[in-house]
C-alpha cells in the first residue's frame, strides 16, 4: 500500500513537472507529451513487489534453490489495456498499476478516449540501451541456455513488452529498429518450431509477427543491414 501511495505522489509530480499528461484533462493527440522512460532496471520496483506478492513469476525469474526473486532476473511483462484497467490495487483506475511479467505501467483512462497514460518510470530507459540489453538476455542467454520450446511463452511475453515500451516512447531510432527486427525473427522461428505443438496458435503468432513488422517498417532506413 505504501508503494501505491508513493506511486500516486510520483504521478502527480510528473504531471506538475510536465513529464506526462494529466489523465483527467482532455488534450489533442498531437499535443500529448511523449513519455520518456527513466527506470534503469528490467523491472520497476512497483511491479517487482506487486508480482512477487501475487506470485506472478515465471521460473526463469527466480532462483529455485534459494526461493528468492533476484532483481537481475525480473523482466517486464506485457500487460494489455484490459488488464491495466482491471488492476486497481485498492485504488481507482487512474491508480492502476512494468519489466517482469506483465507490462504494468501505471495507467489512466483518458477522459475522452481509451488511450493510456503510463508513468515515466515504467517504460524502461531514456537511452533505450536497457531494452536492447533485455533482448540480449532473452535471446542470447536464456534461450540459448534453456531451449526454444521451454522458454517460448516467457520470451514471447517479455519481448512483446519491450516492443510496447518502444511504441509508448515513440522511438524509431537504430536501437528500436534492431530490436523490432530481432523480435520479428523470433516470431518467424516460433512459427517454424512451435506450429505443431499443442496450444500453439498460428494466427496469434502471425499477428505478433505482423505487429513487429508494422513497428519496423516506418522507421527502417534503406538500405538496412539486419542483425545476424
Amino acid at each position: 500500500m505504501q508503494l501505491v501511495k508513493a506511486r500516486e505522489v510520483e504521478r502527480k509530480k510528473a504531471i506538475a513537472d510536465g513529464k506526462m499528461d494529466d489523465p483527467l484533462v482532455a488534450k489533442r493527440l498531437e499535443d500529448a507529451i511523449t513519455i520518456v522512460g527513466t527506470c534503469q532496471h528490467m523491472c520497476p520496483r512497483f511491479e517487482r513487489y506487486r508480482r512477487e506478492r501475487e506470485n506472478n513469476l515465471f521460473e526463469w525469474e527466480t532462483v529455485r534453490s534459494l526461493l528468492i526473486v533476484p532483481l537481475t532476473l525480473l523482466i517486464v511483462s506485457f500487460r494489455s489495456p484490459e488488464q491495466n484497467a482491471s488492476t486497481t490495487d485498492g485504488q481507482s483506475k487512474c491508480t492502476s498499476a512494468l519489466q517482469a511479467t506483465r507490462l504494468s505501467p501505471q495507467t489512466c483512462v483518458h477522459p475522452s478516449s481509451s488511450r493510456k497514460v503510463p508513468l515515466s518510470k515504467s517504460p524502461i530507459p531514456t537511452h533505450f540501451f536497457l531494452l536492447q540489453k533485455t533482448l540480449d538476455y532473452l535471446f542470447h542467454d536464456l534461450l540459448g541456455r534453456t531451449g526454444f520450446s521451454q522458454t517460448y511463452t516467457f520470451i514471447r511475453d517479455r519481448s512483446r513488452a519491450v516492443r510496447n515500451d518502444f511504441t509508448m516512447q515513440h522511438e524509431s531510432g537504430q536501437i528500436a529498429i534492431e530490436c523490432h527486427d530481432r523480435c520479428a525473427r523470433f516470431h518467424i522461428l516460433a512459427l517454424h518450431f512451435e506450429r505443431d505443438k499443442p496450444g500453439f496458435s498460428v494466427a496469434l503468432e502471425e499477428q505478433q509477427l505482423m505487429n513487429s513488422k508494422i513497428s519496423l517498417s516506418p522507421s527502417c532506413p534503406v538500405p538496412y543491414s539486419p542483425v545476424n
